[in-house]
């Protein structure tokens, strides 16, 4: 399947995710129209050895063990530690930028 029409037509707020269970499912129900989404859905879906199932023109539906989703409070961090993890980050980019540029000079 083609991820490549998924949500045309549509406007930003018309391109949705849906995630749904019930205590009587055994797992979660996915459908999304959102063009990123559907990226991830598609690679996470790959790793699980699950189809993706188009849903209209526009979307794509899938169905997800209850392991294969889990919902966190993201942790909070202080603006110092987003300062380091940042200027970690930053360096770590240089790094590879200089040695992609030095195996480039030497080929």
């Amino acid at each position: 399947m083609t991820l490549t029409k998924i949500g045309d037509g549509l406007t930003r707020p018309e391109r949705e995710t849906i995630i749904r269970t019930s205590d009587g499912d055994n797992g979660w129900e996915i459908y999304t129209a959102s063009p990123t989404m559907a990226r991830r859905l598609a690679k996470l879906c790959k790793s699980m050895g699950i189809e993706l199932q188009p849903e209209g023109h526009w979307g794509v539906r899938a169905y997800l063990p209850k392991g294969a989703v889990k919902l966190t409070k993201r942790s909070a961090i202080s603006d110092a530690e987003r300062e380091r993890r940042t200027a970690r980050l930053a360096a770590a980019r240089a790094a590879r930028k200089a040695a992609s540029v030095g195996s480039a000079a030497d080929a």
